[in-house]
């Protein structure tokens, strides 16, 4: 984090819920290599704990 901080006002995070394994979000794409919920809410915790986040998008992407 220290470094994606350096010389910014701020950090901007966007999450790709395909990230997150099917077991924890039935929508992902991620297969079983996925993180579990808890990963992901201590990513996002360890952001929020920098107080630099600016902007947060959640998406889920989808295939055609």
């Amino acid at each position: 984090m220290k470094y994606a901080m350096d010389d910014t006002d701020g950090i901007s995070v966007s999450l790709d819920m395909d990230f997150v394994d099917p077991s924890d979000a039935r929508e992902s794409d991620a297969g079983a290599r996925g993180v579990t919920y808890r990963e992901a809410h201590l990513a996002m915790e360890m952001i929020a704990d920098t107080e630099a986040m600016v902007s947060l998008e959640i998406v889920r992407s989808t295939q055609y």
